[in-house]
């Protein structure tokens, strides 16, 4: 293992809620309303996605900018209640201790990602980030897994992606790597793509440690 890729929302960072929470106001505020039972569907999509899903199953009316928008505004409103994942702050220890590169490839936009990156307690100045806004496809086509690794200036087959999400998953797959899939702990149940490593919800350092001493 040269270098670890992390996925953000979810994933090192607590913010599926906010998102959720955020999405359903900004439909509100556009005249329709988000049924709980597209949440499920709706994680690990980009903006875009998420957006085109809206206007087919939810009868959003509506420009994708104007969506952005309203969907940026209520997001950062909740930004000062993010906070990192359980058993995220180990890991990214671990990786320091080991000296071990890592970098974020994210599906959210630029303005979201660096929110997410701040509740994390990292400087989105000093670590490598990708967001959705720096790719020509989100996930889960492997674009940005893709730039990540070009940016850490390693090969992708030398890459653990850390995922909690099905399309997220499906792109670190697409882009060659060694994949670990790290469900929220409301979300266990998730089937994850074969020849993903299911990480406990609670513990995603045992899994990582192992791999690393696995292939060091």
């Amino acid at each position: 293992m040269i270098a670890v890729i992390f996925d953000l929302d979810g994933t090192l960072v607590d913010s599926e809620n906010q998102h959720f929470a955020s999405m359903s106001d900004a439909c509100r505020s556009m005249g329709c309303e988000l049924s709980p039972d597209l949440a499920s569907r709706l994680s690990g999509l980009s903006t875009d996605a998420c957006h085109a899903l809206l206007q087919r199953e939810a009868q959003l009316v509506g420009s994708f900018d104007d969506f952005v928008d309203a969907k940026h505004r209520y997001y950062l409103d909740r930004a000062s209640t993010l906070t990192i994942r359980a058993g995220a702050e180990e890991v990214l220890s671990f990786l320091a201790r080991s000296s071990i590169p890592f970098a974020i490839a994210s599906n959210s936009s630029r303005t979201v990602a660096d929110a997410n990156l701040a509740a994390s307690g990292l400087d989105s100045t000093k670590v490598i980030s990708i967001s959705r806004d720096d790719v020509e496809f989100g996930k889960p086509h492997p674009d940005p897994f893709l730039k990540a690794a070009a940016l850490l200036g390693v090969d992708p087959q030398s890459c653990v992606a850390v995922e909690d999400s099905v399309p997220g998953a499906i792109a670190a797959h697409a882009a060659g790597m060694q994949v670990i899939g790290w469900p929220e702990p409301h979300r266990a149940q998730i089937i994850f793509p074969s020849g993903t490593r299911l990480a406990d919800p609670n513990d995603l350092y045992a899994t990582l440690v192992h791999y690393y001493e696995r292939v060091s």
